[in-house]
């Protein structure tokens, strides 16, 4: 790490240090040492990914996992404004799909069809409007950490769908 840190630019630096702690995020919310070693491991990849191409480093951090140019929907365009709530997407979008990896076909359709539900709730639940209120982009932070944890303590579980539904 301190071989390609060195290397990189002032906003290689950041963008770096954004990865890492989007690792540490990812796991905050989980108790036990196996969690620990899953953030470990995911800092492992990010210096590597970042060691091994430092351009990449130099490339705009995202601010949410789709294109924020192309946000239309109230939810989409909270996610954008708010850089908390980016963050949150992000790790969301990762767990799903290192969760979606480790399933079949079926499982997969179901999962996907659990998560659209989610999402549609989601809004209702928050009442999530244009613009999105302080109180609903909080409600929808809250949302997106319980279920970014909950994907991950249910990967590799005998039937995700259900027990996503006794973590919510």
């Amino acid at each position: 790490e301190g071989e390609f840190l060195a290397k990189l630019t002032a906003t290689g630096k950041a963008n770096y240090s954004n990865e890492a702690a989007l690792c540490a995020y990812e796991h905050a919310r989980q108790d036990g040492t196996m969690y620990r070693s899953m953030e470990a491991l995911c800092r492992a990849e990010v210096a590597q990914r970042f060691a091994a191409t430092p351009a990449l480093a130099d490339q705009p951090s995202p601010r949410a996992s789709f294109d924020c140019n192309m946000a239309r929907t109230p939810l989409e365009t909270a996610i954008c404004a708010d850089a908390k709530l980016g963050r949150a997407d992000l790790v969301l979008s990762r767990v799903y799909k290192q969760a979606m990896q480790s399933l079949t076909p079926d499982e997969r359709r179901t999962l996907n069809a659990d998560e659209r539900r989610w999402m549609a709730q989601l809004v209702v639940d928050c009442h999530v409007a244009n613009p999105a209120s302080d109180k609903a982009r909080a409600c929808a932070l809250a949302a997106f950490e319980t279920r970014f944890t909950a994907i991950d303590a249910c990967a590799g579980g005998a039937d995700m769908t259900k027990c996503l539904a006794s973590e919510q």
